[in-house]
């Protein structure tokens, strides 16, 4: 977690979108893919977003998510299962307390449209 935590993988941007959504951006391919799994970068990633959302803001006007695809590689593509992105959609729609206004996809390379098909399926 500590090596995620100082690549820079997730953060929240200074400032808000018009609607005053906080706005937090995940590089997904900016975590070491050899030395760390997918499922360390997004408990890391649901403990910042569970930090974010402590704050009044977040709770009252929610997030828009910018995923940063710009570094995704083949290490990081191998990581994505079917079974990963059923558990991750889910947790998302139905167990997390979070205001989700928007995910936009960011410098995405043609290499993940399979792992993108399979969320669109789910």
């Amino acid at each position: 977690m500590r090596q995620i935590a100082e690549s820079g993988y997730c953060l929240q941007l200074p400032k808000r979108t018009k609607d005053d959504h906080l706005i937090f951006i995940m590089r997904i391919g900016h975590y070491n893919a050899s030395c760390c799994t997918l499922d360390d970068a997004c408990r890391y990633a649901f403990a910042v977003v569970d930090i974010l959302n402590a704050q009044p803001e977040a709770q009252l006007n929610g997030f828009v998510i910018l995923l940063d695809m710009s570094e995704v590689g083949q290490q990081h593509v191998g990581q994505f299962t079917n079974d990963f992105a059923r558990r991750y959609i889910n947790c998302w729609e139905t167990m997390y307390p979070v205001h989700l206004h928007q995910v936009h996809f960011y410098n995405y390379p043609s290499l993940f449209d399979p792992v993108y098909g399979m969320f669109r399926t789910l």
